[in-house]
């Protein structure tokens, strides 16, 4: 029997590179649903400057924000609910998924594996080329990931809002896939009102 699988973009935001607490966390699949949501047990007093000027300002923790035993549960249920048996996590940086997994308390059965983003790009390369012709296509796959994603940040959607870099995340890597061919897309994209 096949098993049902997608991709799932995820994006973090966090207080600072040395003392890292979860602020807020933002997931979106191949097929558009999405998970966004704040903790609101999180250390403030390790937040960098960057991050109360920056992040804090996206933050709609009214609306979003849970302590974080609640938002644990919320993603766990979450995932538990996607229509899907295996779930391949899309990362950018491997901290993000740390941070999922710490808010987790354990791996999710789903996940069946991650993946980043730019080996991906590589590895790709490598296939179609060989390991000493990679190079350029490895690094013509990453300029259009890097226009594209940068390109898809509007009024609605902020760069440094983990749901939206979540999105973005997937925009571009769909946008540098599809240089390959149509069947290495991994589903639409919508953007959304925060």
């Amino acid at each position: 029997v096949l098993m049902k699988h997608c991709s799932v973009f995820l994006d973090t935001e966090f207080t600072d590179f040395v003392n890292m607490d979860l602020i807020s966390i933002g997931l979106v699949t191949a097929n558009g649903e999405e998970f966004y949501g704040e903790n609101l047990s999180f250390n403030q007093s390790a937040s960098s400057e960057f991050v109360r000027d920056i992040v804090y300002p996206l933050l709609k923790p009214l609306q979003f924000g849970k302590p974080r035993s609640e938002l644990s549960a919320s993603l766990w249920e979450w995932i538990d609910e996607l229509p899907y048996d295996q779930i391949t996590m899309m990362l950018d940086y491997q901290k993000d998924y740390d941070l999922l997994i710490n808010l987790l308390g354990e791996v999710h059965p789903k996940f069946l594996w991650t993946s980043n983003i730019f080996s991906m790009f590589t590895a790709e390369a490598i296939m179609r080329n060989g390991v000493d012709k990679f190079r350029p296509m490895a690094t013509g796959l990453r300029e259009v990931f890097d226009k594209e994603s940068a390109a898809f940040y509007s009024e609605t959607e902020f760069e440094h809002h983990a749901l939206s870099d979540a999105k973005s995340n997937k925009y571009g890597f769909n946008a540098a896939m599809k240089t390959l061919g149509p069947k290495f897309a991994v589903g639409p994209i919508q953007r959304t009102q925060f």
